[in-house]
């Protein structure tokens, strides 16, 4: 299974188990009474302690035949889908080559169209560093990377880069840019643990 295609079922599967319990909650209370309202919510929060045995399940197994372990632990970190578990995150990043990276996992290292020059990227991955609308920013200084909104599905990445003080936010806008999420958390991790 691809690196891409395990974060995507793990995530999903996690989201759909929390919503169905949050509208069972709701659906319980609701609609139920007495010894019924028990069972439902019983019931429920037994539906969130599956939610998470499986996502502990699925990584695990994931973990065990994965080629890049500390992409895919960096991607679900930054997903909050590890927040809960405890997971050795000591993996050999010297191992990592880019060219194989980016051929499994399907990925490009020129992201976006530059609406002032077409054949420009708005953000493109090189060994130098991360170059943002034709800006050079070192892996080095690139201290970390987040979501702006607590929506990870969608909306503005900021990427601190600290080589002055106060440190640069860097705002990538992912619908603007139409950056897919998942392919910029890997390619963030990969180039960072590589030549940062």
């Amino acid at each position: 299974m691809k690196l891409k295609t395990a974060i995507y079922i793990i995530d999903s599967i996690y989201g759909f188990f929390i919503i169905s319990g949050l509208l069972g909650i709701v659906v319980c209370i609701v609609t139920l009474k007495e010894v019924a309202l028990v069972i439902g919510i019983l019931t429920v929060i037994t539906l969130f302690f599956a939610a998470r045995f499986i996502k502990v399940r699925l990584i695990n197994l994931y973990l065990k035949k994965c080629k890049y372990p500390f992409e895919f632990l960096s991607v679900l970190e930054q997903l909050s889908l590890t927040k809960d578990l405890q997971i050795n995150s000591e993996f050999d990043k010297s191992q990592l080559e880019t060219e194989q990276f980016v051929a499994d996992n399907k990925l490009t290292l020129d992201i976006g169209k530059s609406a002032s020059n077409y054949h420009q990227p708005i953000i493109s991955f090189k060994e130098k560093g991360l170059f943002l609308d034709s800006e050079q920013y070192d892996w080095t200084n690139i201290t970390e990377w987040g979501f702006i909104d607590s929506d990870t599905s969608a909306g503005r990445m900021e990427i601190t880069y600290h080589k002055n003080n106060p440190p640069k936010k860097l705002i990538i806008d992912l619908n603007r840019n139409y950056v897919n999420r998942i392919d910029l958390m890997l390619l963030l991790a990969h180039f960072k643990a590589k030549y940062g």
